[in-house]
């Protein structure tokens, strides 16, 4: 799945748990998370750059934090009915 099936606003649903990471800003390795299978996210931004690179910054409603989902792991994702 590329992220044109994907827009802000766009509810997903995580299929797998998958590790999240806060690592921007941080001196040292950042805190861990983990998503767990049932969660609800948010799309807040589609983020494309050239050469075909691009990702999702989305908000998890039971974390309360917001964390980029790459397209290796579109497929740990649906969008939520």
């Amino acid at each position: 799945m590329s992220c044109e099936a994907f827009e802000p606003g766009t509810k997903l649903e995580c299929l797998v748990e998958m590790p999240v990471r806060v690592n921007m800003g941080a001196p040292v390795e950042g805190a861990s998370h983990m998503i767990q299978v049932g969660d609800i996210g948010e799309v807040t931004i589609v983020r494309r750059t050239g050469a075909g690179l691009h990702w999702l910054v989305v908000r998890w409603e039971r974390l309360g934090r917001t964390f980029n989902l790459n397209p290796d792991q579109f497929d740990r994702v649906k969008i939520a009915s």
